[in-house]
């Protein structure tokens, strides 16, 4: 089964079908609550969504054009709205139990509070702020400023576009290097040598080491983009800079756990010396405390997104004890960023799309 058949099937088909499934319920606990539609429109309503939904999934891992793009970043908005509805809808059915609402008050509630949440999700996912951070780091010879960023998901919906707002940004700090920690693609759509070309304009040295959604488009293609674009790529190697010790570690399928596979024997510990200041890049906020005791200084993460929106922020913490955020114990640091693209619907609530900028200093 090639690429475009495995993806269809995973992001495509398989998962359409569940969310079609939840549309006709969906529909039918609102229609329940307004008395206003039959049965023959609510299966309409959600196979047309459905199909619609789908669709542009299937042309976009062929060929990406400019009308599936649109269509997709639509259907994905409108598949955050009804999750939304499906919150909302369970709310009012749960305040029904104590109390029954007037149809009126219920109207209200479905006009406002769901188009409102869009429309402010919407805008944050694409306002990328940048957060600053100083760490202390044990026998640093200078004082290095790393941009840390993660979770492009360069695909069919955020692309190019996003890449020269990303290099703007970069390019208006007085950074020394930027490092993604996984995902630079996303694996709606192919990767070609010209997809991360906007990256060619960058001040600054740019280091890339893959996350797991950069295996689904072809972790060859991914590579040879990145190259394409002047970014270094660590595969299990190092990067020194200013004596620090920057090492990149691919996040492996192979025997793989929620976090991926780590073992003596994929890391090669006899290629890195710990006595310097050492850097990790690893796209799961995972084993820090392995690392850590091997002397890792600083370890860059991403793959949470911080939950991205609601209620899911809940949710990955218990996936993931570090979920978001800058972490310390003992000299030792982790930094988790929520990323700057998003998967699915381009909505954030709760997280924002964000660089780190981080400061290290002896």
């Amino acid at each position: 089964m090639n690429f475009i058949e495995r993806r269809l099937l995973m992001v495509g088909i398989f998962p359409n079908i569940l969310y079609t499934i939840f549309l006709y319920f969906l529909i039918g606990a609102i229609a329940n609550l307004f008395n206003v539609i039959s049965f023959f429109y609510q299966i309409s309503i959600s196979l047309f969504i459905g199909a619609f939904t789908l669709i542009p999934i299937a042309i976009e891992l062929k060929k990406s054009n400019l009308i599936t793009r649109s269509m997709m970043e639509i259907a994905e908005i409108i598949k955050w709205i009804f999750l939304m509805y499906g919150f909302l809808t369970l709310a009012i059915y749960i305040m029904e139990i104590a109390i029954k609402p007037p149809i009126e008050i219920i109207t209200i509630l479905f006009l406002t509070i769901v188009p409102i949440l869009a429309i402010y999700a919407y805008i944050k996912a694409y306002k990328i702020k940048i957060k600053s951070h100083d760490l202390k780091i044990a026998n640093l010879d200078y004082e290095i400023k790393l941009i840390h960023i993660s979770d492009l998901h360069f695909g069919s919906i955020r692309n190019k576009r996003l890449l020269k707002n990303i290099v703007a940004k970069i390019n208006s700090t007085d950074a020394d290097l930027v490092i993604i920690s996984g995902d630079l693609a996303d694996g709606t759509c192919q990767i070609d040598d010209n997809s991360f070309l906007p990256f060619k304009d960058s001040k600054l040295p740019i280091i890339f080491t893959p996350g797991n959604h950069d295996l689904y488009p072809g972790i060859e293609n991914v590579i040879s983009a990145s190259k394409a674009a002047n970014v270094n790529v660590l595969l299990n190697e190092v990067f020194n800079f200013k004596g620090l010790q920057i090492i990149g570690l691919p996040f492996s399928f192979e025997e793989s756990t929620t976090y991926g596979k780590i073992s003596e024997d994929n890391l090669n510990l006899n290629k890195f010396d710990f006595y310097q200041p050492t850097v990790l890049i690893y796209h799961i906020p995972a084993y820090w405390d392995y690392f850590s005791k091997l002397g890792v200084d600083l370890q860059l993460s991403g793959h949470t997104h911080g939950g991205q929106f609601y209620p899911m922020n809940w949710f990955i913490k218990l996936i993931f004890p570090f979920s978001k955020g800058i972490y310390e114990n003992k000299g030792k640091y982790l930094s988790v960023t929520s990323g700057i693209g998003t998967l699915g619907p381009p909505m954030r609530w709760g997280t924002d799309a964000e660089m780190i900028l981080l400061k290290l200093t002896s």
